[in-house]
C-alpha cells in the first residue's frame, strides 16, 4: 500500500466517523463540505483520531467553517508513540499538597485532596515519564494560563468555553513538547497545534503534492446528506 492510500483509507475511514458527530450538532451541519473534508484529511495526516470515543480532536464549527482542534489527549497520544516515555497532565488546586523541585534531577509531589474540599484552581501542569526513569515537568500558575488564553485565536469561544479546564492542561502540555525528544510524528503535530491555536492558515497540512485527495463515494454522500 503506498503512502498516499493509506492516508486515503484514513481519510475516508475518518469521514465515516464525523459523520456520527455531525448528525448530532446542528452548527457542523451549516460547515461546507469541503472544510469538514480538509479537516478530515488534516486530521488523517497527524495521525489522531476523530472518534467521538477516543476524545483525541474535535471538528469546531466557525461559522460555515469546520476546523481541526487538537485535545490534550490527541498530543498525549502522539507523544506516547515514541515508546520510551508516558505523559499526564493534572490540575493544581489550592489546598493540594504541590512540590516541584529542580536540579540536576527534577522531583515533583502532588498529592491531591481527594475527599473534601480542594479549594480554587491555581493552575495546571503537565509531566513526562521517561523510561530511564528521569521526569520533565511543565507547570503553569493561574496567570501564565490567562496569557496563554488571550494569546489564541478565539479567547472568548465555545472552545474555552466548553473545554477551559481542557484547553489549560493542553496549554502545558504544548509547551512541555517543546522539550520533547521529535520525530516526525510529534513535530507534524507541534507545528499544526501551534499555527492553529493562533489562528494562522492550515492548509497545507491537506495539501498532499498539490493534490486533493478523494473520498470515496459512500463517504462523500453520507457528508452531503448531513451538511
Amino acid at each position: 500500500m503506498t503512502a498516499r492510500r493509506g492516508l486515503n483509507v484514513k481519510v475516508n475511514e475518518s469521514v465515516m466517523d464525523v459523520c456520527q458527530v455531525i448528525s448530532n450538532n446542528s452548527k457542523l451541519q451549516l460547515c461546507s463540505p469541503a472544510s469538514i473534508v480538509g479537516a478530515v484529511i488534516t486530521a488523517s495526516r497527524l495521525g489522531v483520531s476523530l472518534d467521538p470515543n477516543m476524545k483525541h480532536a474535535y471538528l469546531i464549527p466557525y461559522g460555515k467553517v469546520a476546523k481541526l482542534e487538537v485535545s490534550y489527549m490527541g498530543l498525549i497520544d502522539v507523544a506516547s508513540r515514541l515508546g520510551n516515555i508516558t505523559i499526564s497532565a493534572h490540575e493544581v488546586f489550592s489546598n493540594d499538597i504541590f512540590e516541584p523541585k529542580l536540579g540536576a534531577k527534577k522531583e515533583l509531589n502532588h498529592v491531591p485532596v481527594c475527599f473534601g474540599d480542594r479549594g480554587i484552581l491555581v493552575g495546571v501542569y503537565a509531566i513526562a515519564y521517561f523510561s530511564d526513569g528521569t521526569i520533565d515537568f511543565e507547570t503553569l500558575d493561574m496567570e501564565e494560563l490567562s496569557k496563554c488564553r488571550q494569546v489564541s485565536k478565539n479567547p472568548n469561544g465555545s472552545v474555552y468555553k466548553l473545554w477551559e479546564k481542557e484547553m489549560y492542561k493542553k496549554s502545558a502540555i504544548r509547551r512541555l513538547f517543546k522539550r520533547l525528544p521529535k520525530n516526525k510524528e510529534i513535530a507534524l503535530v507541534s507545528s499544526f497545534d501551534e499555527k492553529q491555536s493562533i489562528g494562522e492558515d492550515t492548509s497545507e497540512f491537506y495539501e498532499i503534492e498539490g493534490v486533493e485527495i478523494p473520498v470515496e463515494q459512500s463517504a462523500a454522500d453520507k457528508l452531503n446528506e448531513l451538511t
